[in-house]
């Protein structure tokens, strides 16, 4: 990765394999709840455009693939473990538009497949707290059971 303004030692600050926080990263996720329950809820991180990065997004439900995961919904734990595994690797110089990762739920009985999609802007998936001129990373979904 390149255009780093600040870049950070990485070491000992997140558990990749666990994806949680060892040390308080200089990001913070937020999640946000659809209160109609209609499976828009979504998270983002806040911070990473100090270092010279997008931030980063991900939809709660798959947004690709042939499943549309109705009765299957990644809970903000869930959302906040992944994006500062992603935030991580993103300012490790280990995740770019193009990175692609899948993950195991449900004690394998569901796997989702992740890809840093494209950039977008902020304001374009209402992670309103990023700024509205911040340029945002889509992590896009599927999901395989």
């Amino acid at each position: 990765m390149t255009g780093m303004d600040n870049p950070i030692d990485m070491d000992n600050l997140i558990d990749i394999e666990s994806a949680t926080c060892i040390e308080s990263p200089p990001w913070k996720v937020m999640a946000v709840f659809d209160p109609d329950g209609n499976g828009s809820d979504f998270a983002y991180t806040v911070g990473l455009r100090d270092f010279g990065s997008p931030e980063l997004h991900l939809w709660a439900r798959p947004t690709d693939g042939f499943d549309p995961g109705y009765d299957f919904v990644l809970s903000a734990r869930d959302m906040c473990g992944i994006l500062n595994r992603c935030a991580s690797q993103r300012l490790g110089g280990e995740l770019g538009v193009g990175t692609r990762f899948s993950l195991d739920f449900d004690d394998g009985m569901a796997t989702g497949h992740f890809v840093a999609k494209g950039v977008v802007s902020a304001a374009s998936v209402e992670a309103y707290l990023a700024g509205d001129d911040t340029e945002v990373i889509s992590i896009r979904w599927s999901l395989e059971r």
